[in-house]
């Protein structure tokens, strides 16, 4: 039976899918076809109805990392693990925990580019900005400290490493280097690697289609998805710019300064987390 030893969470639109993909590709990590298992949810959904740790047992999540071979490091990335209960108490029961990658993302912009993905490509969500972050539960999961301090009183701390999300993509190389040495695996091989950006919040022309593609992704190998990505965008997202009212400038920006405190308490988990992007 073949587990993983680590796993990728964090806050939704944080770089997850991107770093999951850039992980995927060096010769020393296997990662679970699917991105997400949403194995360790704490509520049962469509993504893990058929494999889920409240109806089933290790075994069957095993079966997601069978193909792993003598990789170092064999993982998957499930972002919501960062609020989930399940996942908190059933990975620290490991007889050797994984090591955990938490991706945050400066809050109000985490919270808008949440906005557009189920408003734009998803379309789960058909209110304006001002109405979305009305709901309690997208400014609560935007407190990550909430959470993540959770995580810190009852896993290995030396196992747990966060990333932000604007310094991964302001600074991929040196970041990769830093997981790499994290899991001990050769960083070398990121010298001069395509940094493929990933999940972006585009407009998608057709909702029956991108549900399509995302039930074709896991049986289509990463090299290949790297390749057909830029193809699929073209057919199915508009160019048209997904642009900003004043009204929600004026939301963006209080929500913004509503969470500056959040910088200290994160600092108090991780005092080598440099805050200079989210200025």
């Amino acid at each position: 039976m073949k587990l993983p030893n680590l796993i990728v969470g964090g806050a939704p639109k944080s770089g997850t899918s991107s770093l999951y993909f850039w992980l995927s590709e060096h010769p020393d990590i296997f990662a679970s076809k699917v991105k997400e298992t949403f194995f360790f949810n704490d509520k049962i959904n469509k993504f893990n109805i058929n494999c889920n740790c409240i109806e089933h047992d290790i075994h069957q999540y095993s079966k997601f990392f069978a193909g792993a071979k003598n990789e170092k490091i064999i993982f998957e990335a499930t972002a919501a693990y960062i609020y989930s209960n399940n996942a908190l108490k059933n990975l620290s029961d490991f007889d050797d925990p994984p090591k955990i990658i938490f991706l945050l993302r400066e809050p109000s912009q985490q919270i808008y580019s949440h906005y557009k993905m189920e408003n734009f490509r998803t379309k789960r969500v058909n209110e304006s900005f001002s109405k979305y972050v009305k709901r309690d539960i997208i400014i609560k999961k935007a407190n990550y400290y909430e959470f993540l301090k959770n995580w810190y009183n009852q896993f290995p701390r030396d196992k747990i490493k966060l990333i932000l999300y604007e310094d991964l993509l302001q600074n991929k190389k040196e970041v990769l280097f830093k997981i790499c040495k994290f899991l001990n695996v050769n960083e070398n091989f990121y010298d001069n690697f395509d940094f493929q950006h990933r999940n972006k919040s585009v407009k998608i022309k057709s909702k029956r289609l991108h549900n399509i593609s995302q039930k074709l992704q896991p049986h289509v190998p990463h090299s290949i998805q790297k390749l057909i990505l830029p193809i699929y965008l073209k057919v199915n997202s508009s160019s048209e710019e997904i642009s900003l009212s004043e009204t929600d400038k004026v939301i963006l920006d209080e929500i913004k300064q509503n969470f500056i405190f959040l910088r200290s308490k994160l600092s108090d988990l991780d005092s080598s987390l440099d805050f200079k992007y989210w200025e």
